[in-house]
């Protein structure tokens, strides 16, 4: 949660509080990982063990080399699309590629619903599901697809809204009682100026 309060510090607001982080399962991922490190990773060792030759080994360690940089950026994108669970809302960060992200942020006054979806053998054993926050006013939903843990991100999300309700109607409730007292003290003295 550290490192995730670092790097997610740029989408967060000034006395923002990240309280949670939800990324989609790292199961549904293991197709783009495996390709990954077999085709950049894996071959070019096994073609530098059968050809160790001077002109070659320069075509591995290249190959090897943008390999690596492949399999970050893959786990940079896994990584990057989340949903950032605050104390003040949700936000939705969209990563798609270096210098493309974009981010929503829905308030918990905002929030209609939240559902989620487990389908399957996978999703079932492995626990993860597509999770849908709902907006009250218009239909920008937020959709975390295949989503680790939805029941927890469901948990999660609605103690902290319940808890910036309680809050917010905490100080709503001072502001109102202070604007009580000014006007009794406005009215007790217009009547004792008279």
């Amino acid at each position: 949660m550290v490192l995730a309060k670092i790097l997610f510090k740029t989408y967060l607001e000034e006395n923002e509080e990240l309280k949670y982080v939800a990324h989609r399962h790292l199961f549904t991922e293991w197709r783009n990982f495996a390709k990954t490190i077999i085709a950049s990773l894996i071959l070019p060792i096994i073609f530098y063990i059968l050809f160790p030759f001077a002109p070659f080994l320069y075509l591995w360690i290249l190959w090897f080399s943008i390999g690596i940089i492949r399999f970050i950026y893959k786990l940079a994108d896994w990584y990057f699309d989340v949903w950032l669970i605050t104390d003040l809302s949700v936000i939705d960060v969209q990563w798609n590629g270096i210098f493309d992200r974009s981010s929503s942020r829905m308030e918990y006054t905002g929030i209609k619903g939240l559902t989620y979806n487990i389908k399957g053998f996978w999703g079932t054993i492995f626990g993860y599901g597509d999770t849908t926050l709902e907006h009250a006013i218009n239909s920008n939903n937020f959709v975390l697809e295949k989503a680790a843990h939805p029941k927890k991100i469901e948990r999660i999300l609605l103690n902290n809204q319940n808890e910036f309700i309680h809050s917010q109607t905490m100080s709503d409730h001072e502001a109102l009682k202070q604007m009580l007292i000014e006007m009794l003290l406005k009215d007790k003295a217009k009547k004792e100026s008279n």
